[in-house]
């Protein structure tokens, strides 16, 4: 096992799974996180950090997992913003296996996930399950992160007015939120935190957001009177909040640069 890999066993046992959920059919293709992210460390990867639902003691062993790797590569100068390999997987038939490419800014913590379609994801269900096919389309995404940060620094160099910011905002909400993005206030999420967010970039702005609804912080109103939105714990709405918020950024800068 890697010694990378070796502390993480007790505390994420389905990362380390050997075997599927019993009711899986021979139709169903087992596949390894233990030995994918193995693969990955051994090309110089290191682990971030790992995420998993709470569940019932039965089920962890089968449940789905979030690995975020950070991605070592001498020749992007990344800044704070570190390159990251995401890969979700689960052995309960309930889910694929996802690999995408993340940038993890140090500044805030927050991770986000590339969602452009200019780069290479990776979802397939877990049937007939080409493994190599996998890997390599990641390692082909991986060798296109000088493309990514030249993009990121178009949307840090675009600059928004107050109308454009909350424009943007009152579009994401709808995205996340459906019919109750009318219950947020869209100020509390152009709320700056910190210095380095300042600048009302797109990419700031961006940012500001996504920190804002995953770590929670937000007032909004019910019936019974204003309350504050919680941290996202879940892996899906994490992954489909993040792929959200980058792919409307994209959208928004085509549109303001045509």
């Amino acid at each position: 096992m890697n010694v990378q890999l070796e502390k993480y066993k007790e505390q994420y046992p389905s990362v380390f799974a050997t075997e599927p959920i019993e009711r899986a059919t021979n139709r169903y293709t087992f596949v390894s996180t233990e030995k994918l992210v193995s693969n990955f460390l051994d090309l110089g990867m290191t682990i971030h950090s790992i995420k998993t639902p709470k569940v019932r003691k039965a089920s962890a062993l089968y449940s789905k997992h979030l690995i975020r790797l950070n991605i070592e590569d001498k020749s992007l100068n990344v800044g704070d913003e570190i390159p990251q390999l995401l890969i979700v997987n689960s052995h309960n038939l309930l889910a694929g296996l996802t690999m995408q490419l993340g940038v993890f800014r140090l500044v805030c913590s927050n991770g986000l996930i590339v969602a452009d379609t200019d780069f290479a994801n990776f979802y397939q269900k877990h049937m007939n399950l080409d493994i190599d096919g996998a890997y390599h389309i990641m390692q082909s995404a991986v060798s296109e992160l000088k493309n990514i940060y030249s993009r990121m620094n178009d949307y840090k160099n675009t600059m928004l007015t107050e109308r454009q910011q909350k424009e943007f905002v009152n579009q994401a909400l709808t995205m996340i939120y459906n019919e109750n993005a009318g219950r947020y206030e869209v100020n509390d999420f152009i709320k700056v935190r910190r210095e380095e967010d300042t600048l009302p970039s797109l990419w700031n702005t961006m940012n500001v957001l996504q920190e804002t609804y995953t770590k929670g912080g937000a007032i909004y109103t019910t019936k019974k009177g204003h309350k504050m939105s919680k941290a996202i714990k879940s892996i899906d709405r994490e992954v489909k909040s993040n792929i959200i918020l980058w792919g409307l950024m994209v959208e928004y800068y085509n549109t303001i640069k045509r």
